[in-house]
């Protein structure tokens, strides 16, 4: 399984991936989208994310493909990643600049907002200070890792070779154990 735990990444290529690869490929706007379409109450969702993300309007065909009658609100928020990259999330001016961007979704009476950009969780609290407590916010990323964990299974001859490798471990850490702790060369390993 390979998943692509990037919003724009999975806007711009999940199909043409997916159509090359012979293995099952998830992105994280689908799973996203079916949490925020689960969460809402009124139907009346926001996006934030990079301009990529947003221009591709993939999040609004997802939203729409489970819940033809919402109304998806969508914002770039381009200076969002170069905060949480330089380190800056928790200071005064991520705050500041949080406040200015999200300005725009405060009377859009939405009551869900996806977090469209597997940075954007790093803003969290700032985000959802910025917005209010009432608004339920979607990580896509935990959302896409909730839904893949389940195709995560073991085959019997997986099983079997962790079974062997578990064994191998506990035998060598015996010898470790009884031999090598006693050594004197120990502290030059």
């Amino acid at each position: 399984m390979l998943v692509i735990a990037c919003n724009t990444a999975t806007a711009v290529a999940l199909e043409e991936i997916k159509e090359q690869l012979d293995i099952p490929v998830i992105g994280v706007i689908l799973p996203g989208s079916r949490a925020a379409v689960k969460a809402s109450k009124n139907q009346r969702i926001g996006v934030i994310g990079t301009n990529g993300t947003i221009k591709s309007d993939s999040y609004k065909r997802a939203l729409h493909g489970k819940a033809p009658h919402a109304s998806v609100v969508s914002l770039a928020c381009p200076k969002f990643v170069p905060i949480v990259e330089s380190k800056q999330y928790h200071s005064s001016v991520a705050k500041k600049i949080v406040a200015e961007t999200l300005r725009p979704l405060k009377n859009k009476r939405l009551d869900t907002v996806i977090l469209g950009c597997t940075h954007y969780p790093l803003l969290r609290p700032l985000i959802q200070n910025e917005l209010g407590a009432h608004i339920q916010l979607i990580d896509s990323g935990a959302e896409t890792v909730g839904k893949s964990v389940p195709c995560w299974t073991i085959s019997p001859l997986q099983q079997r070779a962790r079974t062997i490798r578990t064994r191998s471990m506990h035998f060598l850490l015996l010898v470790h154990r009884k031999y090598l702790m006693r050594s004197p060369m120990i502290g030059l390993i």
